[in-house]
């Protein structure tokens, strides 16, 4: 076989003599362009990785964050001497809902860890040692400095470490690594049963051979690579678990917003407030009813907390839109804006716009008012009466009129009342509401 050409690593490929093999400088050549036997590729996870993966989803910290608040309570209650309410309501049985999550921490993180191990049999083992012919002399050097057209003499129970072309001798392979399949494969020089692959091994016979891929460019490496993403999918059990638990959120979250209406709104009377004075009841309403609770305190912390969190999650959302429409209209000028800048950009508007109604609403910037009312009020006028409205009626608009009908799949006569109920009841009604809420009617 004639020299070739190595357009990747520019320089010439060698077709060496089995009995010669490459000189040093033929060598040299070939670790300065990075034909070497080194993987740069990673493929594996540590098992704290795993562990901390499977651990630190967002389902298992809101379960844990619960079982924090309930042992925090615990020992409140504990410390002011009412252990009868640490037994009726913060006992070990109020902890059995940690009981799936500890079971779906196990289950992920063992099918994980089985992944890792049939990954560790697909790499390469550097430390092994490999006969290679180099200056007409047989050495034995690590796999790691194996290079490109390198002639390599296998034994029997020997590993092959890089993607070879047998040029001499006949041996049964043993596939199964790559294959799956047990039985071994009979490699010769001839056309078809030429090629060695990384992974494999040698169970009878001898061989000799050039290398023709190493490193990251090897079969094994190429596979280590595939079967890293197909173990990203989760198996039917865990895809179950996670459609109950989003089930349960949704329902938990519904459940808590029913509770915390039947909470706030007796409590509104109850304390001699006004139903009107709308969002400000949540920081006017709830401190007095914590005030009458157990450790006001934490109460209130633990409650504002997780508000603000939620308030956070949502306001991440809402700017995104926001943030990428930035982004596309600066895309073509002569000052483009990034993601990041984008982000900077709106972040410091909502810092700017949140201090001037902050401000509003201590009394000492009488300028600082729309008609008389605060920037808070005002702001909350404006989303609540004027813009939820008209966006719903937008949406609905939209949806009926200029979607097309192809996209609402389903029997012609569902298909049709369902038409029928978002081009006309739906807009009707939003337009009711909304003449309603700006005191029309």
């Amino acid at each position: 076989m004639a020299d070739e050409k190595d357009n990747l690593h520019h320089f010439d490929r060698v077709n060496a003599d089995k009995s010669i093999g490459l000189t040093q400088a033929e060598v040299d050549v070939r670790v300065a362009n990075g034909a070497v036997n080194k993987s740069k590729i990673h493929v594996e996870k540590s098992f704290g990785k795993i562990l901390k993966d499977n651990a630190l989803t967002l389902f298992n910290i809101v379960l844990f964050s619960i079982a924090l608040l309930f042992v925090g309570f615990s020992i409140y209650l504990g410390s002011t001497g009412k252990q009868d309410l640490v037994h009726r309501y913060f006992g070990f049985s109020k902890y059995g809902f940690l009981g799936p999550v500890l079971f779906n921490i196990i289950i992920g993180v063992v099918q994980e860890v089985r992944s890792k191990n049939v990954i560790s049999k697909l790499r390469i083992v550097t430390e092994a040692k490999a006969s290679v012919m180099r200056d007409g002399e047989l050495k034995s050097i690590p796999a790691s400095e194996i290079v490109l057209d390198d002639i390599i003499y296998f034994k029997p129970g020997e590993q092959v470490m890089t993607d070879c072309w047998v040029i001499d001798g006949e041996a049964e392979v043993d596939e199964s690594l790559l294959t799956g399949e047990s039985n071994t494969v009979k490699k010769t020089s001839a056309e078809g049963r030429n090629k060695l692959f990384s992974g494999s091994a040698i169970m009878s016979g001898t061989l000799i051979a050039r290398v023709r891929r190493v490193g990251d460019d090897t079969y094994a490496n190429e596979l280590s690579r595939k079967v890293k993403n197909i173990s990203k999918k989760k198996s039917e059990l865990m895809r179950n678990i996670y459609g109950i638990l989003n089930t349960m959120a949704i329902v938990l979250v519904i459940i808590v917003s029913l509770l915390s209406g039947m909470i706030v709104v007796p409590a509104v009377f109850a304390f001699g407030f006004s139903p009107s004075e709308g969002p400000e009841l949540t920081f006017v309403t709830l401190p007095a009813v914590f005030q009458h609770m157990f450790s006001p305190a934490l109460t209130s912390v633990a409650f504002f907390g997780l508000m603000c969190v939620a308030a956070l999650t949502s306001t991440i959302s809402l700017m995104e839109v926001v943030i990428a429409f930035i982004s596309e209209a600066t895309s073509k000028t002569k000052r483009p804006l990034n993601r990041h800048q984008s982000a900077v950009v709106v972040a410091l508007i909502l810092v700017f716009t949140n201090t001037l109604i902050v401000l509003s609403m201590t009394g000492h910037a009488d300028w600082l008012t729309v008609m008389g009312q605060d920037l808070f009020t005002s702001f909350n006028i404006l989303s609540t009466n004027i813009l939820i409205p008209v966006g719903a009626l937008g949406t609905a608009l939209f949806s009926g009129w200029f979607v097309p009908k192809a996209r609402y799949q389903g029997s012609r006569v569902g298909s049709f009342l369902y038409l029928f109920v978002l081009r006309w009841l739906v807009p009707i009604a939003i337009f009711i509401i909304f003449l309603d809420s700006v005191n029309i009617i």
